[in-house]
């Protein structure tokens, strides 16, 4: 096994990672991907044992009910435990063995992308072990496996030659997620003119990538769905659609015209509160006790996040997107959506537009007649210019208008 060198150790000294195949030769390529130190099992029903690993890759030669039955033990044994399914081939991939896994991977994809994974998992649950320790987290342990029908999607959409109708029949058996796909792709922010009814229609008005944007954020607010909570958790996606609709509107006034980049906003739009939705579907009486005496500033709100469960709701849902393989700029817009500084700093277009639009948004919500004047919004000006700023008043005033 390979050892890691005293650098990638600090992205988590006291980690380990577990390969899990059938044969030696299967596992060999994972080995040569990776920096951390390994341990590889041959025997995959053993890994309920393993009961210390930060992370185990479940790396079979088929994919069967063996697989399945271990990630669920595994899931039972040791909830933090990070679970990543590689599969060998698209043909193998098993819907239920998907259900017990963090993150599902081709093998080509695990080879350039695992090792970048692990790492930014591993760094983000440093950081929210160093905020509040791991008692003010104890609510968190058991997060949710994301559903099979958005690993299919992922695989379909992977594919060399993508067929919109098997898209349409993976995706129309959720009826409350091609409703809000369908609902979205028609809305202002797109205009595309042409009423968009199905969901094939809507990959070939708006792009695949944008589609894929948007069933990502579906299945990751229907993963996280309470029933008891339905009316709290629509509240914060009506609010999440209108800062990817703002977001999106900055993006075509400053003329950012490349779909893969309008796609990555969009989703970061969506996503950028879904730390709260982790609270409140994982810690429902933390989240009821914050409600009740919410406090008037925005800096006062993190500071109580901070102190009753170690971590603001941004860290939250960054940590939760990196344990499920959203990308790296998604996560850090989200990261950094209340957080002007790091923002600016970080001078990425997806972060620092979904950052100025969810600061106009409460601008308005706080003083919809005075929003203008808001030292919140002029603290833009400070750190993005007057110049771009005004743009984005102008934009925004264009927005509430509509």
């Amino acid at each position: 096994m390979r050892a890691a060198t005293a650098d990638q150790r600090k992205v988590n000294p006291a980690g380990r990672v577990v390969l899990l195949a059938d044969a030696a030769a299967h596992a060999r390529f994972l080995l040569d991907a990776l920096s951390f130190d390994v341990e590889w099992a041959p025997r995959i029903e053993v890994v309920s044992n393993i009961a210390s690993a930060d992370a185990v890759v479940f790396a079979p030669t088929h994919v069967d009910a063996t697989c399945a039955s271990a990630a669920q033990r595994l899931r039972q044994a040791n909830p933090r435990c990070l679970r990543i399914l590689v599969y060998p081939d698209p043909l193998s991939l098993s819907a239920r063995a998907c259900d017990f896994m963090h993150q599902v991977l081709s093998r080509q994809r695990a080879s350039d992308e695992l090792d970048d994974r692990l790492q930014r998992c591993f760094r983000l649950n440093d950081v929210l072990a160093k905020l509040g320790g791991t008692s003010g987290l104890t609510g968190l342990e058991s997060l949710p496996s994301l559903p099979s029908v958005y690993h299919e999607f992922v695989r379909v959409t992977a594919s060399d030659v993508v067929d919109f109708a098997e898209i349409g029949n993976i995706v129309r058996h959720d009826l409350a997620m091609t409703a809000r796909i369908v609902g979205l792709a028609n809305s202002a922010a797109f205009a595309v003119g042409t009423p968009i009814t199905t969901i094939e229609r809507a990959v070939g008005q708006l792009g695949l990538q944008m589609v894929s944007a948007l069933v990502t954020a579906t299945c990751l607010f229907a993963t996280l769905t309470d029933a008891h909570e339905a009316r709290q958790l629509e509240a914060v996606w009506v609010h999440s659609s209108r800062v990817a609709k703002l977001a999106t509107a900055f993006a075509k006034a400053e003329g950012f015209d490349a779909e893969a980049d309008r796609a990555e906003l969009l989703q970061a739009g969506l996503l950028h509160d879904i730390g709260e939705v982790v609270v409140m579907t994982q810690l429902p009486d933390v989240y009821r006790a914050l409600q009740r005496d919410r406090p008037d500033s925005l800096g006062e709100q993190l500071d109580r996040e901070r102190h009753e469960f170690g971590a603001t709701h941004a860290d939250i849902g960054a940590c939760l997107l990196a344990y499920w393989g959203i990308s790296a700029r998604t996560i850090d817009a989200v990261a950094w959506h209340n957080e002007p500084e790091l923002a600016a700093a970080g001078a990425d277009p997806v972060a620092t537009l979904v950052l100025a639009a969810n600061v106009f948004l409460a601008a308005h919500a706080a003083d919809p007649l005075s929003w203008q004047a808001s030292s919140v919004v002029d603290d833009l000006e400070r750190l993005f210019g007057l110049d771009r700023t005004a743009l984005w008043r102008q934009t925004f005033s264009a927005f509430l208008a509509v």
